[in-house]
């Protein structure tokens, strides 16, 4: 895959016209991971110190644990003009687990429109709340999509606590 166009120009804006699928592909699998890695160092630095943004990536360098995790439950991925822009996961049925964006078109409505679709998804399940945990980076979006936040968590990975936020939505 090529790599994601230039920032637009400062005042200007990058067309938002995202296509949403299913990851249904291995192929997809690295560039997913990449994704992710390059929005946890670069969305996350930050709000985030560089311990807690290295250890916060690491899930992304074990191909086969990514793969596995991206099977389970709901994944979508955003395509902008044949890159992955972004991904979302709903697993289980009432948990946003996973919401990432590249830096590239971070602030572009992508993050809205996954969670948006996943949001829709969920009330077509008949599931009656969705929950999710935020980061700092995360959780404003969050709130513009009309989640509540439930109190402050701290997760411990490797021995470095990771600040996150509890958000809930009733559907």
């Amino acid at each position: 895959m090529s790599n994601p166009p230039d920032k637009p120009a400062p005042g200007q804006r990058k067309s938002t016209t995202i296509t949403v699928t299913r990851f249904i592909a291995e192929k997809h699998t690295d560039a997913v991971a990449g994704l992710y890695i390059e929005s946890v160092k670069k969305l996350g630095a930050p709000h985030y110190s560089q311990r807690e943004i290295d250890t916060w990536q690491t899930w992304a360098h074990n191909k086969s644990i990514v793969t596995n995790t991206l099977r389970e439950g709901e994944t979508l991925l955003a395509w902008h003009s044949g890159i992955i822009a972004g991904f979302a996961q709903r697993s289980p049925a009432n948990r946003i687990n996973m919401l990432y964006t590249h830096p590239a078109y971070a602030r572009q409505g992508i993050a809205s429109k996954l969670l948006h679709r996943l949001t829709n998804h969920t009330i077509y399940d008949g599931v009656p709340e969705l929950f999710a945990h935020a980061s700092r980076v995360s959780r404003a979006i969050f709130e513009q999509q009309g989640f509540t936040c439930g109190g402050e968590e701290w997760v411990e990975r490797r021995d470095v606590r990771i600040q996150r936020f509890l958000m809930l939505k009733q559907l």
